[in-house]
């Protein structure tokens, strides 16, 4: 592509997004099938090939953030948020909180390495309780590279650890609304029955998930962020209990956040429902063992980041016969 055939498209889709975002995902799936064809030509059999890449890529979200981030739009958007983000900051309260993000590596295959990165990182005085206790844990590939946690990952550290009092995974999720309104596309996440858990807040209407829904089968249940409440839905509140249309599936609302409420890990998120996976994922070939999921964890009160790191090292290092490392 020439500079001006990049220039053109990256004007485009920061005027016209949703047109973008729609050519992301036609760009994703062609991807995808280049990284299944490169690996057939060099001699791995078609349906490993596709194995080998559902493991790396997931459901497709870590390869559409790879071709996203290769425009220079991207990058101008990403910065002029960061920027505008940073002033927020400056023009409030001094007191923001540093919370300290934990990157733990958990052993997965013989070959993998174990590490850990104390990475700090500033949020704006968020009503979080105790925000410094709160990590973030992540794999890391046989090639030594930091990537999202498996679902497989998420489940043995929640069944194995004694450092976090709760944890919780996440990965981005775009609906469509519909109803008596536009139909409007909503940036949200699907996330583990605990997530609000973990950031220590909770809806000021109505209440959290279910945590027996977030089964396949589950019920569909949604939380709706204090903005996407009053512009679709006049602020009422007998929404709690209400059944909307999500990609036009129907979901039961059980819970609004707080006005000033801003997800930490997607900022921009106005709806939250529930991940819905296997609890035992016993197919690698599933989208449990999939690359693809944000994992957040709030520390015990008694264990410092250095104990943490030493446990997770301890748990890496010795498997267990019950959870399967792909």
């Amino acid at each position: 592509m020439t500079f001006w055939r990049q220039f053109a498209a990256g004007v485009r889709s920061l005027l016209h997004r949703p047109d973008a975002e729609r050519d992301l995902t036609d760009e994703v799936a062609s991807y995808i099938e280049e990284a299944v064809a490169d690996l057939v030509a060099h001699g791995t059999p078609e349906h490993e090939a596709r194995r080998l890449v559902r493991l790396q890529y997931g459901d497709g979200l870590a390869a559409r953030e790879d071709v996203r981030g290769h425009g220079w739009e991207n990058v101008f958007a990403e910065r002029g948020t960061d920027l505008r983000r940073a002033a927020r900051r400056l023009s409030r309260d001094k007191g923001f909180t540093t919370v300290a993000v934990l990157t733990l590596g958990l052993g997965v295959g013989a070959a993998t390495a174990i590490y850990s990165v104390v990475r700090p990182v500033l949020f704006d005085a968020l009503p979080y309780p105790d925000s410094g206790r709160l990590v973030s844990i992540a794999d890391r590939s046989a090639q030594g590279a930091i990537v999202p946690v498996t679902f497989g990952t998420f489940l043995e550290v929640s069944a194995r650890n004694e450092a976090f009092v709760s944890l919780a995974v996440s990965k981005p999720w775009q609906p469509t609304l519909t109803g008596s309104h536009e139909p409007e596309r909503v940036e949200g996440l699907r996330v583990s029955a605990a997530y609000f858990d973990v950031l220590g807040v909770a809806p000021v209407l109505g209440g959290g998930f279910d945590p027996a829904a977030d089964l396949p089968g589950g019920a569909d249940l949604v939380v709706l962020s204090d903005a996407l409440w009053r512009s679709r839905f006049e602020a009422d509140p007998s929404i709690i209990g209400r059944t909307i249309q999500l990609d036009a599936r129907p979901f039961t609302v059980v819970g609004v956040m707080a006005p000033a409420f801003e997800d930490v890990t997607a900022t921009t998120a106005r709806a939250w429902a529930l991940l819905q996976y296997e609890p035992l994922p016993v197919d690698f070939d599933g989208r449990e063992w999939g690359h693809h999921l944000d994992m957040m964890a709030r520390l015990n009160r008694d264990v410092g980041l250095d104990e943490a790191r030493r446990q997770m090292a301890e748990l890496a290092a010795q498997p267990m016969r019950e959870y399967v490392r792909p």
